[in-house]
């Protein structure tokens, strides 16, 4: 009889002792494998050329020369911040930031000039291997050329304006990636101010900020 109760109790016990060394293995492969993040923050900078050229100073040189500097519309140094949401089980995600575009003209006698616009995007990508690639749009907010009396320039606003941005990159590593990315956009003049007197010119005059651009990103 007791033999009996013995052997009973002892098949659930094995069944129990089997079912956790089954387990077991598959604990083992979570570990090394967490669950994929859905979610990654960006932040990073670009180095761009290209677009109309808005303005033209002479510039004085260390050795007394001077030398002609000019700013144009596509140019120079694009720094930005956002997220890059990870579609689930797919090879897509799409990347939204807002960041600051400048290009200027400092160190001049004749005045400082800035050309400045903040570009927000939003910009879906594929990935493959190490690349990807994403195609979206650009909207930039408050373009203005700021100007001074010095350089005989005034202030000139420009409207918002949307674009289409088309970018590649190569991921270096887990956190960061190296690509080109080329933007299409115009910029429409929303008025003129002068410093002696006020000018309004209202959708009369255009101006081409397209440009091509090295990028470096970071994700994490």
């Amino acid at each position: 009889m007791m033999s009996r109760i013995t052997q009973m109790a002892g098949k659930p016990l094995c069944t129990l002792f089997s079912l956790v060394l089954l387990s077991m293995p598959s604990a083992a492969i979570a570990d090394d494998y967490p669950p994929k993040k859905i979610l990654e923050f960006v932040a990073g900078v670009g180095l761009t050329v290209g677009g109309d050229k808005i303005a033209d100073v002479d510039v004085e040189t260390y050795d007394g020369d001077t030398r002609s500097a000019e700013v144009h519309a596509g140019n120079l140094f694009h720094l930005y911040g956002g997220v890059n949401v990870l579609i689930p089980d797919s090879d897509f995600s799409v990347q939204t930031t807002i960041g600051w575009h400048s290009d200027g003209i400092f160190t001049t006698d004749d005045g400082s000039i800035e050309f400045t616009r903040y570009p927000l995007e939003l910009i879906p990508f594929y990935s493959f291997n190490k690349f990807r690639v994403g195609f979206g749009l650009t909207y930039h907010l408050s373009p203005k050329l700021n100007g001074n009396s010095d350089a005989g320039l005034g202030d000139r606003e420009y409207e918002d304006a949307l674009g289409t941005a088309l970018a590649i990159e190569y991921r270096i590593s887990s956190i960061f990636s190296l690509g080109l990315r080329y933007t299409n956009i115009e910029y429409e003049l929303d008025k003129h101010d002068a410093h002696w007197s006020e000018i309004e010119i209202k959708k009369s005059e255009e101006i081409d900020g397209s440009n091509i651009g090295i990028y470096s990103t970071f994700l994490f």
